[in-house]
This record gives structure tokens, C-alpha cells and sequence, in this order.
């Protein structure tokens, strides 16, 4: 081998040897510092939005009620307490459902026609349920991993 050759040889082997360090553990920690703390970020994030929204809701339950009442005006025939009891039971499980005044109104006329609450203590465990599923199917649904690279990250990497 020549002496040419011996030294393109070498400056090659430095060239790998330097690019080796550049892609080392330190730089893949670096990089894994950074997605980290992307990520925490974004939980930060969406847990300062999800209670920006529950503040929300609990600052406009009563306009949901007046609409609700507004479009059901047969509800102000009914007893007032048992109008009110049936309200706080639809907003605490399903505050979704509570701003559709259309919604709202029919799950408690529905209530108050049936006599649930006063010959059974309040609605059926399956009307619970199916509240609560509502709310929990709309959670899972905003909780789903966003577009972009904090959506995969947060999927595990599934493409």
C-alpha cells in the first residue's frame, strides 16, 4: 500500500471514527431530552385545556339551563325540585349532553313522566351508564393522539 493510499486511509477511518462520535450516546440523549420533554410539555398543555373546559362548563350550566327550559316549557309545569334534581344528575354525569337543550329536556321529561325519582330514588342505573359512557366516549375521542410527531410519539411510534 502506498503512502497515498495509507493516509486516504486514514483521513476515511477519522471521517467514520468522527461521525461515529457525532451519532454517540450523548447526542442520542440529547435527542431523547428533547422528545422528553415534548412530551411532557404536551400533557402539561392538555391538562391546562381540559381544565380550562371543565371551568367552562361549570361557568355556563346555568344558560344551558335556561335554554333547556326555554325549549321545554312543559318542564315548567313539573315540580320545580324534582325539574332541578334531575338537571344536576343529567350535568354532573353528562355535561355534554346537558348542552343540547333539545337533549337535555327529553332526558328529563322522559324522567319526570316515567316517575323514577319519586318511586325509585332517581333515574335506572342503565340511564347512569349510559350517561357516563357518553361523557367517557367523548373523553376518549379528545384524548386520541394527535396529528404530527407528538400524535406518534404518543402512539408509540405506530405509523
Amino acid at each position: 500500500m502506498s503512502k497515498k493510499e495509507t493516509i486516504e486511509r486514514a483521513a476515511k477511518m477519522t471521517m467514520i471514527k468522527s461521525a461515529a462520535n457525532d451519532f454517540s450516546f450523548k447526542g442520542v440523549s440529547k435527542l431523547l431530552g428533547v422528545i422528553g420533554a415534548g412530551l411532557i410539555i404536551n400533557q402539561f398543555v392538555k391538562k391546562m385545556v381540559e381544565h380550562a373546559e371543565d371551568k367552562y362548563l361549570e361557568y355556563k350550566e346555568p344558560e344551558y339551563y335556561e335554554a333547556m327550559i326555554k325549549k321545554n316549557k312543559e318542564l315548567l309545569k313539573e315540580d320545580p325540585q324534582e325539574v332541578m334534581d334531575l338537571w344536576s344528575t343529567l350535568y354532573k354525569n353528562s355535561p355534554s349532553l346537558a348542552q343540547d337543550p333539545i337533549a337535555a329536556g327529553g332526558f328529563i321529561t322522559q324522567n319526570v313522566q316515567m316517575r323514577q325519582r319519586p318511586d325509585m330514588g332517581g333515574p335506572a342505573l342503565p340511564t347512569y351508564e349510559s350517561l357516563t359512557s357518553i361523557e367517557r366516549d367523548k373523553r376518549d375521542l379528545r384524548d386520541a393522539p394527535n396529528d404530527g410527531m407528538a400524535g406518534m410519539l404518543a402512539a408509540g411510534f405506530d405509523f
